[in-house]
């Protein structure tokens, strides 16, 4: 049989569904419960091992992936292969650490916790429950219509260092990609609040972080002062110049996040450093605000006391992410999903995001998509304020059968053809 052939039960996979989701959500407290900050390698591996174990239920088998990088873990693969040699096949794509450490997860007994609909923890969204997500839809459909999962080659890959944007992680993944592949789908969390829609991410920016160094002349404070040219005072306006450059009707935006300097007080400053970042959704304004970023490198100059003295400003390009622009590719899954959206009545649109996903590392290769997530909020948070209303970050339980039903509908469309 045809896999546009195959006719579900809407109610009958939401009961399926249902009846899935506490074994789902128990899983996910196990994952929530081992601290897997990116550079706890120890943690993150006994993450990936634990969900490799529980994967193996359905059928997938684990496959270590190395990272290149001693400070990471390595990325994993979870492959279940369908009963047809060279058929079509599903990258999902989720990611193992988190960006809470260990001492901070105590100093803010920032942990699993129920309230109402509400499960707060480290990852609870971002993104241990987008693995859920894709527990919750497989172990359905195998119960619901096992044939159908059966006619897919379906791999999940869980990078170690999603949280620094290890660059690596894209490449350790594209020889297990072929021709096959119909979609990457990353399962970010859900931006919709509501439970009858669902916002879909075709676009993010793009992202250079760089560094600054200016080199001035160190000298005594007091007695030697004039001979000096602080790296300081050099590097100061150029904060500001940076900051200027944004322009939120190109949506670039730049800003410095790190600034060192000096020496001690009483010495004129030989040198300081500033970081920062740049991002941009289109690759026209990436390239524009890139050549903003090298007009700084060079001569520069301080004026003290009337008089002119000079320094060095260098340039340095840490890291390059280009934007996930918007493309056919990417819309056309979002049609898929939307058509799904409108046979289940739920909403569903397209939307662009400033931060980063590995989602940027695939749509010129792939046809991807990213908000394939539970919805939550407060991602990035551990502290709980009452004075401010200040909330840890959550997932929203109610949120995963509906997205778990809208993403199963838009799989079967997705692949349906002649097997």
């Amino acid at each position: 049989m045809g896999l546009e052939a195959m006719q579900w039960n809407q109610q009958r996979l939401v009961e399926v569904l249902n009846t899935k989701l506490p074994e789902t959500l128990a899983h996910l407290k196990q994952w929530v419960d081992i601290s897997s900050y990116t550079l706890n390698r120890a943690g993150v591996e006994a993450l990936a091992l634990q969900i490799a174990n529980d994967f193996e239920r359905l059928g997938f088998q684990a496959t270590r992936l190395p990272s290149t990088d001693p400070r990471y873990a390595d990325h994993w693969m979870l492959e279940r292969k369908g009963c047809h040699s060279g058929g079509q096949s599903v990258a999902c794509i989720s990611h193992l650490d988190t960006v809470f450490s260990e001492e901070e997860r105590v100093r803010n007994a920032f942990e699993w916790s129920e309230d109402g609909t509400r499960i707060y923890g480290p990852g609870t969204v971002d993104i241990k429950g987008g693995t859920a997500m894709v527990y919750l839809m497989l172990d359905a459909l195998l119960d619901m219509d096992p044939a159908f999962v059966e006619q897919v080659d379906w791999r999940i890959f869980l990078n170690s260092s999603e949280e620094v944007l290890n660059p690596e992680f894209a490449e350790v993944v594209r020889p297990h990609l072929d021709a096959q592949t119909r979609a990457c789908l990353v399962f970010e969390a859900d931006e919709a609040c509501a439970l009858k829609q669902s916002g879909l991410v075709n676009q993010r920016k793009g992202r250079m972080t760089y560094r600054v160094t200016a080199a001035g002349l160190g000298a005594h404070a007091g007695s030697a002062h004039h001979e000096g040219v602080n790296a300081i005072a050099l590097l100061a306006p150029i904060v500001q110049q940076i900051e200027s450059w944004t322009d939120y009707d190109k949506g670039l935006t730049f800003n410095v996040g790190v600034i060192h300097g000096g020496e001690g007080r009483n010495r004129v400053a030989q040198t300081a450093s500033l970081e920062g970042e740049m991002r941009a959704f289109d690759q026209e304004a990436f390239s524009d605000g890139k050549s903003l970023l090298m007009t700084l490198a060079g001569a520069a100059q301080l004026t003290v006391a009337g008089t002119q003295r000079s320094g060095i400003l260098e340039l340095d390009i840490l890291q390059e992410d280009e934007a996930w622009s918007a493309n056919a590719g990417s819309q056309s899954i979002v049609d898929i999903w939307q058509a799904a959206g409108a046979e289940l009545g739920i909403e569903v649109y397209g939307s662009s995001r400033g931060g980063l996903s590995d989602g940027n590392h695939f749509w010129e290769s792939y046809p991807t998509i990213d908000g394939l997530g539970p919805s939550g909020g407060n991602l990035h948070a551990s502290e709980r304020c009452e004075a401010t209303g200040k909330l840890p970050e959550y997932v929203n339980r109610d949120s995963f059968v509906p997205k778990a039903l809208l993403n199963c509908f838009a799989l079967k469309r997705l692949l349906a053809r002649a097997v």
